[in-house]
């Protein structure tokens, strides 16, 4: 028994060892800041700074939020002390300005990034500071990174301050909540050490330290002089574009600095060189401290980057990062395991002899996400699977036409059988003694041709070879020839039988007309001599019938009618008649005196006196007339019957003595009845489709003009190639045979 065809579940390991890695940052196992060069700053810090103050505090930043700040400043200018505000933000400083306005000079109107803070700045005890963030003065839980500024310093912040304050600055609030626009200072124009706080001037003043730049942190401002050491955050955007040797990453907080040989600065966490910044160019104190740092915080950054290596020589655990994908963190694992969506190969080919390995080839390659020394793969294998849509190819139809076809034949021919059958049975018994011995031998020719039919019946167009359908198509011609032959002699002999009979009959017919002829003849010839010998007497009582009623006219005229008639006599003696005489003279009158008399009578007078005398005329020329009209018709109808009785004489000697069968053109109505052209009356002719079936274990399809071989069991594979290659199919499968 064939096993039925199934998915392959595959499990297969690839070394990755050998994989190459570039461009990627790993994890060391610690982290450091920048925390010997700055100061953290925090809220308690901040009102230390500010409660510290005796004369003075000067703060210029975006904004202030933080309520506690407020008060603290409002506390301390309530005790006297002057506070100048250079704000640049007035709408999210709305409560910082409602509260402190009157008590303090506010100027605002001055976009800040970062934060200056001055204290008693005309003092021994002065102090300033600059913040890389606004963020404390926002928020009583922030931070902010500072640097305090030495007294050279501390006066161009303040100069840069007072610039501002009094000549940038937009609006002024002199009076509670009361805004004005600025008014410059009357005494004279400030004079800045420096320019690069003022607004919109950072940019330029960077110019050569961007030129010249040896090392950054934070950032390096896309500087086309790109710095050999740099330190970002883990979370700066700039990961991806600046990943190099020399790029470290930090998860710490750090702040903006850049090294040049034109300079080191300290820059806001987030510069915009488009107002102003409050930045810090250090000093060479400064400069070598925060070096130090630096140098020791790009050193023990958590992320160092690695240009190139193998995955191999990477350590277990490892945590790496990807240059072009600074945000995902992934970990190196030394074996790790991946079920990969199922692979539908494309031939069956594929299925059968290509490894799993191979056939998943598209996802199994080396990925970022798959960061293990080697990788244990699970996949199913799929066969190529036959589309849904895809119906049953018109090929079966086609020969499922030709089945059908055949078996109609067959039909028609089997209805030409029983046909031929029931008219042998249903021929009457008078005319089965004329072909009594054609009858006997029919027998066994009818049981011949039932087996035969009964096998071409059985046999199926296309379950065979075609070798096998030439025989049968051979077969059938022959069985169809033999029928038709059967029929035709059927057909003959009973056509035979029928001119037997009715040539039997007819001469017993003519016989009988025959005699029947010479007896009406006979009768004629009696009843034509009988009314012949008949005439004489019947002419002389039609005479004496005439003389009768002639007589019997003349007796009924008066003497009046008698007077004014003319008796055909002398003229002498006219006169001289009596009506006695007349009247005698009348009776005795013959047929032919009387016609005569009538004609010397005027038509007027006869019409009017003798309409007796007209009617025995009459009556005596119709009787006679009546006579001779039977005597002729008696002697037309004894000419007559002698002439058929001659007619009847020939017929019998024309039909013969002898019967001669006279075939008559073969008829085609068991055709016409049974549907047989004319074309195809001698041979049944069939036209098989131009392709072979596939195997019937296996099933053909199409869709979009494609066409599909299902199989379900390997062993179908070798003979199914060969189908597949002669029909132009693809070998596949049902997916809920295979797949169930």
């Amino acid at each position: 028994m064939m096993a039925k065809l199934t998915t392959r579940n595959e499990r297969f390991q690839i070394d990755f060892t050998q994989q190459p890695l570039s461009n990627f940052f790993y994890q060391q196992s610690g982290d450091s800041e920048l925390s010997n060069s700055l100061l953290r700053i925090d809220n308690a810090w901040l009102a230390k700074f500010i409660n510290h103050a005796r004369l003075t505090v000067l703060i210029a930043c975006e904004s202030i939020k933080d309520l506690t700040v407020i008060k603290l400043l409002q506390n301390q200018a309530d005790k006297g002390v002057r506070i100048y505000l250079l704000i640049g933000d007035e709408t999210q400083s709305k409560t910082a300005i409602d509260m402190l306005s009157g008590r303090c000079l506010i100027r605002t109107g001055i976009k800040q990034q970062g934060t200056l803070m001055l204290r008693d700045h005309v003092t021994l005890q002065a102090h300033g500071f600059l913040l890389t963030t606004n963020d404390v003065f926002v928020d009583d839980q922030a931070q902010s990174q500072a640097i305090k500024l030495e007294p050279m310093q501390r006066e161009d912040c303040y100069r840069s301050f007072c610039k501002l304050f009094w000549e940038q600055a937009t609006y002024e609030y002199l009076e509670h909540n009361k805004q004005q626009k600025a008014v410059v200072n009357p005494d004279s124009n400030i004079v800045a050490n420096h320019s690069h706080h003022l607004y919109g001037t950072l940019q330029a003043c960077l110019t050569d330290s961007f030129s010249s730049l040896k090392a950054a942190s934070g950032s390096d401002f896309n500087s086309l002089n790109t710095p050999t050491r740099l330190l970002l955050s883990t979370n700066s955007k700039l990961i991806g574009s600046k990943a190099n040797d020399g790029v470290a990453l930090t998860e710490s907080n750090i702040p903006n600095i850049l090294f040049s040989d034109d300079g080191d600065w300290l820059l806001p966490d987030t510069p915009d060189f488009s107002v102003t910044n409050w930045c810090l160019k250090l000093s060479a104190s400064q400069s070598k401290q925060m070096i130090e740092a630096f140098e020791l915080a790009h050193d023990n950054a958590a992320w160092q980057f690695k240009l190139n290596a193998i995955l191999g020589d990477i350590p277990s655990q490892q945590a790496v990062r990807f240059g072009d994908q600074p945000r995902s963190i992934l970990t190196v694992q030394q074996f790790s395991s991946e079920h990969l969506n199922d692979v539908y190969t494309d031939t069956i080919d594929d299925f059968f002899a290509k490894s799993a390995d191979e056939l998943a080839l598209h996802a199994t390659r080396w990925q970022r996400d798959r960061l293990a020394h080697y990788v244990d793969f699970s996949v199913k294998i799929h066969p190529p699977y036959c589309p849904q849509e895809a119906k049953k190819d018109a090929l079966y139809q086609d020969w499922q036409h030709a089945e059908d076809d055949w078996q109609r034949s067959l039909s028609t021919l089997e209805s030409l059988q029983n046909t031929i059958n029931q008219q042998q049975k249903s021929i009457a018994d008078s005319l089965k003694g004329f072909i009594k011995g054609f009858l006997l031998g029919q027998g066994q020719s009818v049981k011949q041709f039932e087996k035969e039919l009964e096998a071409l019946k059985a046999w199926s167009v296309t379950a065979a070879t075609p070798a096998e359908r030439e025989a049968y198509r051979n077969r059938l011609t022959n069985f169809h020839q033999g029928l038709q032959q059967r029929k035709t002699e059927t057909s003959v002999k009973l056509d035979e039988a029928k001119q037997h009979q009715h040539w039997e009959a007819k001469k017993s017919t003519l016989k009988t007309e025959l005699d029947q002829k010479a007896a009406v003849a006979a009768q004629k010839q009696a009843s034509f001599k009988q009314k012949n010998d008949a005439r004489e007497e019947a002419l002389k009582q039609a005479e004496q019938n005439f003389m009768a009623s002639w007589q019997k006219v003349s007796a009924s005229l008066n003497e009046k009618q008698l007077e004014e008639l003319a008796i055909p006599t002398d003229e002498a003696l006219q006169a001289s008649l009596l009506p006695k005489d007349k009247r005698l003279a009348l009776s005795n009158m013959t047929i032919l005196q009387a016609k005569n008399w009538k004609n010397t009578i005027k038509e007027k007078v006869w019409r009017k006196h003798c309409q007796a005398f007209a009617q025995a005329l009459n009556n005596v020329d119709e009787a006679n007339k009546k006579i001779e009209r039977d005597i002729q018709d008696a002697k037309k109808a004894l000419e007559n019957s002698h002439l058929q009785h001659q007619q009847a004489e020939q017929a019998l000697v024309a039909h013969g003595e002898i019967f001669t069968y006279k075939p008559n053109r073969p008829s085609d109505a068991f055709d016409k009845q049974l549907g047989l052209k004319e074309d195809n009356k001698d041979q049944v002719k069939f036209v098989w489709p131009a392709e072979e079936l596939p195997s019937n274990q296996t099933e053909l399809r199409q869709y979009k003009q494609q066409r599909y071989l299902v199989i379900d069991k390997k062993e179908q594979l070798e003979q199914a190639q060969k189908d597949a290659v002669r029909l132009n199919a693809k070998i596949v499968c049902d997916k809920e045979a295979v797949d169930a």
